[in-house]
Formats: C-alpha cells, sequence, structure tokens
C-alpha cells in the first residue's frame, strides 16, 4: 500500500491557497485532540441544503416510529418500547435517500481527502468507500425522560488490542462466534474490527449550545487514552459483541497486575488497591478531560477512532439535536471485503434505490463489485 498526495480543491470561492490553510489547521487540531469542529462556510453547505436534510430526517424518523414518537404526551409502555425497538430509545434513524446523496457529496469526499492525506493514512486508491450509517436525534428535555433516552455508552471506536492490519482479510468464519465461554474463540476479547474506520464523523443538521447537557458528543482531550488502554487490560470489550471499548466505570472489571493475557479474564475478586487507585485516576483524568463542543448546523464533526468519546449526558434545551454520521472508509483489502459483505446484505428497497440512483462507480463505493473474494 502507499500513500497517494491530493490536491485539495476548496468548494468555496475564498481563494485555494487560503482554504487549504484552514483546512490543514483543521487536520492539526483533530491530529493533535483527536476530535474537530470543522465549519459549514469550509465544507460548502447552506443553510437551506442542513434545513432540508433535517426536515427529510424527520420525515424518515415519523415513518420508522409513528407520529406517536413524536407526541411527548404519549408516556412509555411496553407496547411502545417493543414497536420502536433501541432504536427508538435511541433516536437511531436508518439511512434515507438524502443521506445516500450526501454520502458519494464532492464536498465530504474532499475534506476526507485531505484528512487521510494530512493524517497519513495509507489507501490503495483516492477512491473512499462507504458504511452505511443512520443518524441519531438526541430528544429534548420534555421527550427525553418520557422515551427514556440515554447518551451513548462512553468508548473508543478502535480495539485497543486487536492486531488486525488494512492488508489483511477478516475471517467471518473464525470470529462469527459471540459466546463468551466458547473454547474455541477464547480470542474472542481480541476480536479485531470488520473494517478500517480511522476517522469518524457527523454532520449536524441542527444548531447545539455544546456542554454535557447540550445534547451533542463529546469527546476525551486525553492524548494517551487509547496508550493507556493497550497497557491496562482492564477495561474489556462489550460482552459478546465486543463493539467498544467502555471505561472503566462502566466495566468493573480489574486485574491484579498491567501485563496480564487480555484473552484470560481474572476473577472480580482480584484486585491490586494500588493497580486499582493508578487505573481510577487515569480514568478519572480521561473523564475530566472530556469537551462537548459546541457547533452549529452545517458544521462536521470529526474524531479519531482511538478517541474516547460519549453521547450527551443530557439534552436541556427545547430543541431536538440532529447528528448524521458519515461512514468514510479508506480503500484498503479489509475495507473492500467489508463494503462488498455490506451490498450483499442491503434489503432489495435500498439495493434498487442505489441501482436506480447512482452510478456504477458510485455503487462500488457501496459495495457492489467491490472486492472478488468475499469470504
Amino acid at each position: 500500500m502507499y500513500v497517494k498526495q491530493f490536491v485539495y480543491k476548496s468548494p468555496i470561492s475564498t481563494g485555494e491557497s487560503k482554504s487549504k490553510d484552514g483546512v490543514q489547521q483543521y487536520a492539526q487540531i483533530l491530529q493533535e485532540k483527536g476530535f474537530v469542529v470543522i465549519p459549514r462556510e469550509l465544507l460548502g453547505f447552506s443553510e437551506s441544503e442542513i434545513d432540508s436534510l433535517y426536515n427529510a430526517q424527520l420525515e424518515k424518523a415519523r415513518n420508522q416510529f409513528g407520529d406517536e414518537w413524536f407526541d411527548a404526551h404519549i408516556g412509555w409502555s411496553k407496547s411502545l418500547k417493543q414497536r420502536w425497538g433501541k432504536s427508538g430509545t435511541a433516536g437511531k434513524v436508518k439511512a434515507f435517500a438524502e443521506q445516500y446523496k450526501l454520502f458519494i457529496d464532492e464536498r465530504v469526499n474532499r475534506m476526507f481527502d485531505y484528512m487521510f492525506n494530512a493524517l497519513r493514512i495509507q489507501r490503495d486508491s483516492d477512491t473512499n468507500l462507504i458504511k452505511i450509517l443512520g443518524s441519531r436525534l438526541s430528544l429534548n428535555k420534555t421527550w427525553r425522560t418520557s422515551r427514556k433516552q440515554a447518551g451513548l455508552t462512553p468508548h473508543v471506536d478502535e480495539n485497543p488490542w486487536a492486531t488486525q492490519s488494512p492488508n489483511e482479510r477478516y475471517n467471518y468464519e473464525f470470529w462469527k462466534s459471540k459466546v463468551k465461554s466458547d473454547i474455541e474463540h477464547a480470542r474472542l476479547k481480541i476480536r479485531p474490527r470488520e473494517r478500517y474506520k480511522p476517522i469518524a464523523s457527523f454532520l449536524a443538521l441542527t444548531d447545539c449550545v455544546g456542554g454535557c447537557d447540550g445534547g451533542g458528543m463529546g469527546c476525551s482531550t486525553c492524548k494517551d487514552a487509547f496508550s493507556y488502554y493497550q497497557k491496562s487490560h482492564n477495561h474489556g470489550r462489550n460482552k459478546y459483541q465486543n463493539d467498544s471499548t467502555r471505561s472503566l466505570k462502566q466495566v468493573k472489571k480489574y486485574y491484579k497486575k498491567e501485563d496480564i493475557d487480555p484473552t484470560k479474564p481474572l476473577p472480580k475478586t482480584i484486585m491490586d488497591t494500588g493497580t486499582y487507585k493508578q487505573y481510577q485516576k487515569k480514568d478519572k483524568e480521561i473523564w475530566r478531560k472530556m469537551v462537548y463542543p459546541k457547533y452549529k448546523k452545517g458544521d462536521m464533526v470529526m474524531w479519531l477512532a482511538e478517541t474516547f468519546h460519549a453521547g450527551p449526558k443530557n439534552n436541556t434545551s427545547e430543541a431536538i439535536q440532529s447528528r448524521m454520521y458519515i461512514g468514510m472508509l479508506p480503500d484498503c483489502i479489509l475495507n473492500r471485503q467489508f463494503v462488498q459483505r455490506q451490498w450483499d446484505n442491503l434489503d432489495d428497497a435500498n439495493r434498487t434505490f442505489l441501482i436506480n440512483n447512482f452510478t456504477p462507480e458510485q455503487r462500488m463505493r457501496f459495495g457492489e463489485n467491490a472486492d472478488t473474494q468475499v469470504s
């Protein structure tokens, strides 16, 4: 694999050199802090474009959950919980037509091109692949309680103990087991990601005042949080799926020494007081450096896969906060395999929509004919 250098062409008319310098500034912030807010003006989106996306998202949510979901006077019930599922509680809206178009928007791709190069992320080509993601609605203070909505569990996106290379194919057959007691898959704890997504992002569709009660996402500026997780082995992955590395506060699993084998969890009764206090101190530092940034609609928030982040603790504002996620993936063996499987698993409606509205080259980015060796 190699790093290909690209000439960044700004989508706005303020002078190419000046705009490039502006993007470089935000790339540097992303590297140093682990997250960055890129202003709408630099991306080139108009307020009317963002308003249209927001209205489309609300319409999709209404179709997905029903009118009752938007009625704050309707209390929580088992029947509604069953109808909405976890997505209804979390405000997770499935991808919709306007969002698919956003995924291939040239302005978005130019920004990722620049960031991938600025961070020296290796790619096989300048074609960015796409992980189809939905969007989220953080309900305001009136609805949040009645819908029992809580913020996303704090975590990092990457598995600190995985050794999978983007140049390697993912072994779905070996890693498919999610049974913790399965001896054959004793290495479940170090199960790698099925895809390589070094930079995550969302496009804000509403203004956010910032702060832990503002309804937006928070990121920790603690620079060595990820390396701490790699050394400590006390945090663990989600119980079976291993989807995200949780904080010490959530997992409550402590080990006697730092060099413990992560594949062999120790009994909870084994605890070294000194080591526990050391972990607790570091964990508090990571939380103390948590920042919930302010942003306006049309801004893009980017963060690194190693950045400790969390959903909003609350949303005390009157507004429903909206975040539209963008899953841009660098071209590599692992990601071509991933998007091909994504395409193969699409339902008929989404596949038909993509076939009817996108070119073969664009559909390849979603996974059509992206990989000839799917396993």
